[in-house]
């Protein structure tokens, strides 16, 4: 749940891009007090595919111990970490608790801190200079998250009895209950109707693609890849079910079946079609499932049968486990890549299933467990961002039942440290109820309504939080008779928002903002907002400072773009493009940086500077000036590229821009309809959806044309519109002040350029000036 209201300076205060609101305001949520964010640069900087610190400076963390994080520096032997505590609420007096030593790039304190103030630094072994002070927040309510060192662990796991992947206590006993006779013994009715279908089905030969499944660079093997992986997820998720369905119970024809199915993955030749080699999702989530059958039937199985299964995940962990350590791949060396966090997810799953049993498991668990509580997600921070957007923020959610089996074989809640617990907020905020789809990255302009109900609603359980209770029960469609929900604790209902829960919020880690009229009104109008430190890599596109509107349950200011796979030209030459998005192009639709290949560039960054809120006003300003600049963009002659909006509640939303480059050139405003409009010229457009309207007026000194953008064939979603409003001559500097609303029956507030180039905008009671990145809200 959101506890703490908006409160104190909380925004990087980079030089000329303040944003100030006359009226009382204040900073984003999970920012201490007096604490304004360093400069981005991290410590060790000595790669752009680094991870970011943890916790990010000035971070407000609901767990205790912290979790001390930072980039692995090649070549070092070690770490110093100095621990402090601050003695005032400006963090300008502290006292040091603690110098650290440590040869791993995290640190993990084995008690708690308490709540209150800290200041932590580090530095390599044998350094005399310490890296930068970053400051954190213990927050009052903060949840235990003591990480327990690996050998206790170890032992801990290998001398439980099996099945361990099963809720124990009184836990089980509420769990059972609500299965049985409670809320979901429908659900436990719909997977038993299944598995009993599924008995004696008949299984493969043996697996396997068209063609190499390695790459997805053509259509053809990307389509292979997908069928491929459907059809591994399909036989890994009937065995597994089975083998629930026979542990939970003990019906003598699932049971042989349940056998049946895991014996027969555990016959395939990991070496084969379906080895990590050829694809690495598929094969983990194999030797994952075979883990789980072989725990939850291990009574079942003959000692020959366990012995042929342990023999089989021996086998498939080899590959799958080298890709983990290796020096220049693994995780530690690439920690950008989200395939490896997955998979180390599931190898120490996988261990912690089997350890006792395979000697080689013991090694599997001391390689995976130090690494897994500090680096559950490659693309966020403890605000619980997710860079790669909403769609593949659904999918991390599968991740919980790999948090379950931590938690029942370890005692370690990964539910409880800030990023998971928080991770809900990207969807309540980024995917609210009533919403056609979420926010930024590939796929989010999808329907992925199912699978956020299925995948959500055993993780609003799971994490206890009012507000995803209330999310949840908003008509969120889902399959809750799937292993992920049935496996979930019961779910306590939550009928209303609850209190004081803020409409609005940034998530600095990864540069995002949303700013809702009413989150608790389906008709609400909706403004999103993004400048992100993760570029334009994976799945992230290049749309620093860009935004997106609804309004009334529909889209009319949205990204365009339809994802058909990764790597494909409408991926490259649309959908990953600033040309796609509502942000600012030059010289026919030049914008910022996807690296040569065109699938995106990590460089390409952009920082939201301000964000401030006092509920009735929202203002937000974000830099994108490295993400179009010659460092990034070869021969780009952009060097500023500045935006500020103001959401003005319910229905105002003003865009201000301030760009230069270093030669004229035709600056254009790009603009996207999710449906064409029912009027425009030169300088305004009106969008109807539904009943939902915007319109808007694009102001500049200079004269604008408005032309029609062309999507590549099947780019983009039939019926959208992609306008552009280009300079008709070119300059080196310009300014622009965009009027947008979505109550059409009001006449739009006026913009006027002032002669010292900056911009007054005078509406119904207010006014706002803007200059050079300094917006200033005053009410009249």
């Amino acid at each position: 749940m959101l506890k703490r209201t908006l409160g104190g300076l909380a925004a990087p205060m980079l030089a000329g891009l303040a944003v100030q609101i006359s009226t009382a305001y204040a900073g984003p949520i999970n920012s201490p007090l007096a604490c304004m964010p360093a400069s981005a640069n991290e410590w060790p900087q000595t790669s752009p595919y680094n991870r970011a610190l943890q916790p990010m400076d000035c971070a407000v963390i609901d767990h205790d111990p912290p979790v001390l994080a930072w980039s692995n520096v090649k070549g070092a032997t070690g770490y110093e970490i100095q621990l402090s505590k601050a003695t005032d609420a400006t963090f300008g007096s502290s006292t040091v608790i603690s110098t650290i030593p440590t040869t791993t790039p995290w640190y993990y304190p084995p008690s708690k801190l308490g709540a209150g103030n800290f200041i932590w630094k580090v530095r390599t072994k044998g350094a005399t200079a310490w890296g930068p002070a970053r400051r954190f927040q213990i927050a009052s309510s903060a949840r235990d998250f003591t990480v327990p060192p690996v050998a206790t662990a170890l032992k801990t796991a290998s001398s439980l009895a099996h099945p361990r992947a099963q809720p124990t206590g009184a836990e089980r006993a509420s769990w059972l209950a609500d299965l049985t006779t409670g809320a979901r013994a429908t659900n436990l009715s719909e997977l038993r109707r299944r598995v009993d279908g599924k008995v004696g089905e008949a299984m493969p030969v043996d697996p396997s693609s068209a063609v190499q499944v390695s790459g997805y660079s053509t259509a053809t093997i990307a389509n292979a890849n997908l069928a491929f992986m459907n059809q591994m997820t399909k036989l890994s998720e009937a065995a597994r079910e089975a083998a629930f369905m026979a542990m939970m119970e003990r019906k003598s024809t699932v049971i042989a079946d349940a056998k049946r199915r895991i014996l027969f993955l555990a016959g395939l030749d990991p070496n084969g079609a379906t080895s990590f080699a050829q694809e690495p999702l598929g094969a983990t989530r194999v030797v994952w499932t075979i883990a789980y059958g072989y725990d939850w039937l291990y009574n079942d199985f003959t000692a020959s049968e366990r012995a042929s299964i342990q023999a089989s995940i021996k086998g498939r962990m080899v590959l799958l486990m080298a890709s983990l350590t290796d020096t220049t791949e693994g995780v530690a060396a690439k920690p950008l890549n989200s395939i490896a966090v997955d998979t180390l997810q599931n190898a120490l799953t996988v261990a912690s299933l089997t350890v006792g049993d395979i000697p080689e498991a013991t090694t599997w668990f001391n390689a995976t467990y130090p690494l897994f509580p500090q680096w559950l997600s490659p693309f966020g921070g403890d605000d619980g961002g997710f860079a790669s957007g909403t769609n593949y923020l659904i999918w991390q959610l599968e991740s919980q039942e790999n948090w379950d089996a931590l938690r029942w074989t370890t005692g370690v809640d990964v539910m409880a440290k800030s990023w998971t617990h928080n991770l809900g907020r990207a969807l309540v905020y980024f995917y609210p109820p009533g919403s056609p789809f979420g926010m930024f990255g590939d796929g989010a302009g999808e329907d992925n309504s199912e699978p956020n109900g299925r995948l959500f609603r055993p993780y609003a359980a799971r994490a206890g939080d009012p507000l995803y209770s209330w999310y949840n029960g908003q008509s969120i469609a889902g399959d809750y008779s799937r292993l992920q929900a049935i496996l979930a604790p019961p779910l306590v209902k939550q009928a209303a928002l609850p209190a004081n829960t803020p409409n609005a919020i940034w998530l600095p880690s990864v540069g995002w903002a949303a700013m809702h009229s009413s989150l608790a009104d389906r008709a609400r109008t909706s403004v999103y907002f993004k400048s992100s430190g993760y570029g334009s890599y994976n799945h992230s596109h290049a749309d620093q400072n860009t935004f997106a509107i609804n309004s009334q349950g529909a889209a009319l200011l949205v990204e365009t773009g339809l994802y058909d796979y990764y790597g494909s030209y409408n991926f490259i030459n649309w959908s990953k493009t600033t040309a796609a998005h509502n942000g600012i192009t030059y010289e026919g639709g030049k914008g910022q940086g996807q690296d040569t290949n065109g699938k995106g560039d990590v460089n390409a960054t952009g920082v939201v500077s301000s964000f401030r809120s006092d509920g009735v006003v929202d203002v937000v300003s974000g830099d994108a000036s490295k993400a179009y600049s010659a460092s990034v963009v070869p021969n780009s002659p952009v060097t500023k590229a500045l935006r500020t909006l103001v959401y003005i509640r319910p229905s105002t939303v003003l865009v201000f821009d301030t760009l230069a480059a270093t030669t004229p050139v035709s600056w254009e405003w790009n603009v996207h309809g999710q449906v064409a409009p029912s009027s425009y010229d030169n300088s305004h457009f009106t969008i109807r959806n539904g009943t939902a309207t915007a319109c808007g007026q694009i102001n500049n000194t200079g004269a604008m044309t408005l032309t029609s953008i062309a999507a590549p064939t099947n780019a983009a979603a039939a019926g959208q519109w992609h306008g552009r409003y280009a300079l008709n001559s070119k300059v080196a500097n310009t300014s622009y002040a965009a009027v947008i609303s979505t109550d059409c029956t009001k006449s739009l507030p006026s913009a006027v350029q002032n002669t010292d180039g900056s911009w007054t905008v005078k509406g119904s009671g207010w006014t706002v000036t803007y200059a050079n990145g300094l917006a200033t809200y005053t009410k009249n």
